[in-house]
Formats: C-alpha cells, structure tokens, sequence
C-alpha cells in the first residue's frame, strides 16, 4: 500500500472508533459527587463537579418538565451513579478530543478530565433521588 492508502485507512479506522464511541456501557456506583459549574450549550447541560480529588462532567440534556424536584446548585452535593458515555474505553489505545451528546460536541479537558458522563439521577438540571 502507498502511504497515501496508509493514511486514508488510518482516518477511517479514527472515525470507526469514535462513531464507536458513541454508546454507554460503564456505569460506576453511587457516590457523592460536589457541583463544582454548570454551563448551559444549546440543548445540553455541562456539569463539572467533584468526588474525593478527581474531576467530572457531566452532561444532561435540557429539558421541559413539570416537576416539584430541585434544580441542582452551585457548592452542593449529590448522590449520582455515572454512566461513561466512552464504551469499552480502556480496551483500545486512541487519542479522544471528545464525543457527540445529543447533536452537541462535547470537549475532555485533558488535563483534568478523562471522560464523560451522563447520570439517571438528572433530567435537565432537575435531580431524582431514584
């Protein structure tokens, strides 16, 4: 093969595995977890918040509902169970800039944060003690 054929089935082997991406299988225990920001992108939430010394986002799609839950706040903390938005991330090498969350792209921070999450216990910004 040309390099130019090496290239191009590099390329495709990078988008398979991101595509691949795409899907949730890992899912941690419950833990207590400090809202450390929330930004607000299109249809998306972003969470940054904190467990013991790690970081983690997480992103929740908005949402128009009718509930008498709280809304989560800045310097609280919650009971969440994580579910990575990477599948089978630690099987394979690869360098990932992020993933797509409902149409939006969201970003890792590498220098603080390695992976995605999304959680049952948040709809909108709204927390279910489920």
């Amino acid at each position: 093969m040309t390099r130019k054929n090496v290239i191009l089935v590099f390329v495709i082997l990078c988008l398979i595995i991101n595509i691949s991406c795409k899907v949730s299988q890992t899912t941690e225990t419950f833990r207590n977890y400090k809202i450390i920001s929330i930004d607000s992108f299109d249809n998306v939430y972003i969470i940054h918040a904190k467990s013991k010394d790690r970081y983690f986002k997480i992103v929740s799609e908005k949402e128009n509902i009718q509930t008498d839950r709280k809304k989560i706040k800045i310097d609280k903390s919650y009971k969440f169970r994580l579910t990575s938005l990477f599948k089978d991330r630690e099987k394979f090498r690869a360098n990932f800039d992020g993933v797509d969350f409902k149409g939006q792209s969201i970003l890792l921070e590498k220098d603080s944060i390695y992976d995605i999450h999304t959680s049952k216990q948040l709809r909108g910004l709204y927390f279910f003690n489920e």
